[in-house]
């Protein structure tokens, strides 16, 4: 990429091209379909664990 095309591209550094192409993939990104006896058996080990920790975590 010449450094005109950079430029008119907005001029951005590696760290903030990384930053943008991560927020994109974070947008975009779909949850798994799950099966319901799966997803009720997770939510309930969730549901226990968190029962399981001090007051003063959350």
């Amino acid at each position: 990429m010449s450094f005109e095309q950079w430029t008119v591209d907005g001029a951005l550094d590696a760290n903030e091209r990384a930053m943008r192409g991560a927020k994109e993939m974070l947008r975009s990104c779909q949850p798994p379909a799950m099966d319901e006896a799966v997803d009720e058996a997770l939510r309930e080990y969730i549901a226990k664990r968190e029962a399981e920790l001090p007051e003063e975590v959350e």
